[in-house]
């Protein structure tokens, strides 16, 4: 799920569910790591597609700027 986190100089930081999107797993059995594996490449998908929506909107954000979070060790490691 992309967040998008924007703030003022005169404002607080505000946090926006930006998309929102989901996969039902699979009818034929797969291992818990290769799930949480594609889970990884799903988020990767969505930050391309929200990273091109807000270029479109003429907001640029640098990768360094672009962080993704993931409680899967196997994804980590």
């Amino acid at each position: 799920m992309p967040n998008v986190r924007s703030q003022n100089e005169n404002e607080s930081p505000k946090t926006y569910l930006y998309l929102f999107k989901s996969r039902v797993a699979p009818i034929h059995p797969k291992t818990k790591q290769r799930l949480e594996l594609c889970e990884a490449v799903l988020l990767a998908e969505l930050i391309i597609v929200v990273k091109t929506e807000l270029e479109r909107l003429n907001i640029n954000i640098h990768d360094y700027n672009i962080f993704l979070w993931s409680d899967s060790t196997i994804v980590i490691s």
